[in-house]
């Protein structure tokens, strides 16, 4: 396990590094509110993006822990990556919606 949260806090690196610049249908946070225009896009990319970063090197030090421990976690660890995720995309649409003021 603590190899497959190495490889998703790389990517969360990678993914703040280089955010998608434009709205796509292959890269980035895609929601129907992230990609309703390039504000919200812009918000949504690099907000998930950190969340993204602290959780999986959160998940990352806890995987390490439990492998050194000898303890068997990857039913506890598969919950709170779903967990965490989640969280992601939960307050990354509340972030939206309080930043998403319609332009007159």
């Amino acid at each position: 396990m603590t190899l497959l949260f190495l490889f998703l806090s790389i990517f969360a690196v990678f993914y703040k590094t280089y955010p998608p610049k434009k709205i796509n249908n292959l890269y980035g946070y895609r929601t129907a509110s992230s990609m309703k225009n390039i504000e919200n896009w812009n918000l949504a990319n690099k907000y998930s993006a950190n969340l993204m970063l602290i959780s999986m090197l959160f998940l990352l030090l806890v995987s390490y822990i439990a492998e050194l421990l000898d303890f068997n976690a990857k039913n506890w660890l598969i919950g709170l990556l779903i967990l965490s995720l989640g969280i992601t995309i939960f307050l990354t649409e509340k972030k939206i919606k309080r930043n998403d003021i319609p332009k007159y």
